[in-house]
Parts: structure tokens; sequence; C-alpha cells
């Protein structure tokens, strides 16, 4: 399953979420402990930004709606943002069903916050498809869908990832 909703995402959210990135500390108490926000992604290469369900909340109030309408209930498993200088890249991959602290998660959310004009390369791939988005677009797509980013070739690609269980 793939799906996409434009404008999910406000502007203000947006810029929300920019305010909170570059104003976090590094330490997050996430699943019962401590640990590094700021982190290398294990899949390619990117920054990957840890949030708890409550410092997101905001942007999952906005996109929830949008998501049940087309899956059902839906609950958020954990909130993150992928950061892609030039290099950086996610290879061709398909997501595993993950269970951690006894939830299972095997929706993954994108939502571009990033004006695609403000870099190059970075293009999203998803099912064999090339997606676009503008800034609040969202794509939705079960762990069964093979995906990539594309290596950034100028500027810095900034998206949403949120991990979510169909319940």
């Amino acid at each position: 399953m793939i799906l996409q909703v434009k404008q999910a995402l406000s502007h203000k959210a947006i810029h929300e979420v920019f305010e909170l990135y570059r104003n976090s500390v590094n330490s997050v108490y996430i699943d019962d402990h401590w640990c590094d926000r700021f982190a290398p992604l294990l899949v390619g290469k990117a920054m990957l930004a840890k949030y708890t369900n409550e410092e997101f909340d905001f942007v999952w109030k906005e996109v929830k709606p949008y998501i049940e309408t087309k899956v059902g209930d839906v609950k958020l498993v954990y909130s993150r943002i992928l950061k892609y200088n030039p290099g950086c890249f996610i290879q061709k991959h398909v997501d595993g069903v993950i269970y951690t602290n006894k939830q299972q998660h095997n929706l993954s959310v994108i939502i571009a916050i990033t004006d695609p004009s403000t870099y190059e390369g970075g293009e999203m791939i998803v099912g064999k498809q090339l997606i676009e988005q503008q800034p609040g677009d969202m794509i939705f797509y079960t762990y069964d869908v093979e995906h990539e980013i594309k290596p950034v070739k100028k500027g810095i690609r900034y998206a949403i990832n949120l991990r979510c269980e169909v319940v």
C-alpha cells in the first residue's frame, strides 16, 4: 500500500518542526531509557533525530486524520527527522515489522519539510515510482514496499519520518 496526501502538514507546523530541531538537546528519554537524539542512520548515510511522541504531538494531530481516513485506527510509535547533507542517501530497502516494548510498527509516514528548489538530488523512490513532494506533502506506505532516497548532490533535504502501528 502506498498513499499520498498533498499539504497534510501546515507551513506553521513545518516552522515549529524546524524550531524544535534547532533547539533540541542531544539527550532524550525514549522507550524507558536515555539515548542520543542525533545519530547516524543505519540504512544508508543520513542523520536521524529522535523525538518523543509528546514533542511531536502538534504534527501528529494534523496528519493523523488523513492517515486514519485511509487505513483506520493508527497509533504513533516513533517520531523522527531525517537530515540529508550532500552525499547522503538511503539505500533501496524494505522495512521489517519491528517490535519494541511490546509495540509493533508497520507503517512509515514521510512528510516533506524542505522545498525541493533548495537542494539537488535526494529523489524519493517508493514502489518503483518517483515521489515528488512539496513542503507539507505526506506519503505513507506499509513495510512491504521497497523505497530509497537517491544521493543529495547540493543543499540539505529534511523530512519527517513517523513510524506507526495500524491497530
